[in-house]
C-alpha cells in the first residue's frame, strides 16, 4: 500500500500496482473530498481510475462505493462497483438500514458477485 499527496497534509492511499501507474500525475482534492487529476479539460477521479477495468465492460451508469466511506482510501479491496440506485440509497439517510435494507453490491474488482439485503 502506498500514498500520494493530494493537497498539503492530505494523502490518498492505494495499492502498489496502482501507485506505479498513477504517481506520475498531479492530483487535486475536490470540494467533495475526492482525489482527481485533470486530463483534456476533464476531471478523472482516482477511485474511478483504479476501477476503470471494471467499468469498461459494464453498460449503463455505475458508481464506485468506498466500503469504509473514506473517499481517499482507494485500495482495491475497499472499492466496489454498484448500480446508481442502490448507491444513492446507501448514502441517503432515510434508506441507511432504516428498513433493515443495505446496499446491493453488483461486483467487485475481484469479480465476486455479492448481494446483501
Amino acid at each position: 500500500m502506498r500514498s500520494i499527496e493530494i493537497a498539503p497534509a492530505t494523502w490518498a492511499v492505494l495499492d502498489d500496482e496502482d501507485y506505479e501507474r498513477l504517481q506520475e500525475y498531479t492530483w487535486f482534492l475536490s470540494s467533495k473530498g475526492y482525489a482527481y487529476r485533470k486530463e483534456n479539460g476533464k476531471r478523472i477521479f482516482m477511485h474511478r481510475d483504479v476501477m476503470a477495468e471494471q467499468l469498461e465492460w459494464r453498460k449503463g451508469r455505475w458508481q464506485i462505493h468506498h466500503l469504509d466511506e473514506n473517499k481517499l482510501n482507494n485500495v482495491r479491496r475497499n472499492l466496489y462497483v454498484t448500480d446508481v440506485g442502490y448507491h444513492t440509497q446507501t448514502h441517503n439517510s432515510k434508506y441507511n438500514n432504516s428498513r433493515g435494507r443495505s446496499m446491493r453490491i453488483c461486483g467487485s474488482l475481484r469479480g465476486e458477485q455479492r448481494q446483501t439485503f
